[in-house]
């Protein structure tokens, strides 16, 4: 009972508070008047919306395509008998104890094209380092990198889980028909920690779709519009434009994408439970 209620007051109403406010031209502060769909229709003809859109896409296949990757390579070789692996394990899960603020600053200050850590090394070495956050063609990948940094440690963990949940008798009896650690990987821990590979996937797609922090605090959004994702274009017309109808219509279209997202993982999900039964 009491979990219910708080998940009605602090999930689902505001859903539905956010979807009546998307019907009208009302302001931070006003509630304004009903203008049905005309917020709908400025957003589909929006650019700015749109190019918002391409860069959290941007995000999230860079962030996904490349976090699951080192997670899984990662929770691989943390799974083995390395030694020491404990204290890899917390290096590596270290820096999702930090809040993302504190990240963010971290790494601006290590792009920093004066004084940073990684252009003075690049400098001593006689090269000229580039401008990571001012540059438009770099600002995305970093921005993505300080998210990288931060996500992957608690992804490989949950990976880390599944792996060694996996049977080791089926590990051993693929070792002695022949298999190499590739067909292993391949044919016997990977459909192993598929639901959990789905869940991690998913979990960091709809994490992704919503990145704001790194960008608001890295660089502002820019250069150009770079980093400009939706979650900031929603801040900016709620806190800057004051415009909370339009900002409402964005943030259910995000919470849409965010729906079909899940619904998709879990229709795969199914699909692999039916198959196995």
């Amino acid at each position: 009972g009491p979990a219910t209620v708080l998940l009605i007051l602090l999930y689902l109403a505001p859903i539905f508070v956010d979807a009546f406010y998307s019907f009208t031209n009302a302001q931070l502060g006003s509630q304004g008047s009903f203008v049905g769909l005309d917020n709908y229709r400025s957003l589909v003809a929006d650019p700015a919306w749109w190019s918002s859109v391409l860069h959290t896409l941007e995000f999230v296949i860079i962030i996904v395509g490349v976090g699951i990757v080192v997670a899984l390579l990662l929770a691989l070789l943390l799974s083995g008998t390395l030694v020491g692996r404990g204290v890899y394990r917390l290096m590596v899960y270290l820096p999702q104890s930090i809040s993302h603020a504190s990240g963010a600053i971290i790494w601006v200050w290590l792009f920093d094209y004066q004084h940073g850590p990684i252009d003075e090394m690049l400098r001593g070495l006689g090269l000229n380092g580039p401008a990571w956050l001012t540059d438009p063609q770099l600002a995305l990948p970093s921005v993505a990198l300080m998210i990288l940094w931060q996500s992957t440690g608690f992804f490989m963990v949950i990976l880390l889980a599944a792996i060694e949940n996996v049977p080791r008798y089926l590990i051993e009896a693929a070792k002695l028909d022949g298999a190499g650690a590739v067909r292993v990987l391949w044919n016997i821990i990977l459909p192993s920690i598929r639901p959990t590979l789905l869940f991690v996937v998913l979990t960091w797609t709809i994490g992704a779709l919503q990145i704001f922090t790194q960008p608001f605090l890295a660089t502002g959004g820019g250069p150009v519009d770079a980093t400009y994702t939706m979650v900031y274009k929603i801040y900016i017309d709620v806190f800057q434009g004051l415009l909370l109808g339009p900002a409402a219509a964005e943030a259910l279209f995000l919470l849409a994408v965010s729906i079909i997202v899940g619904v998709l993982a879990l229709r795969f999900l199914r699909t692999d439970e039916t198959e196995e039964a």
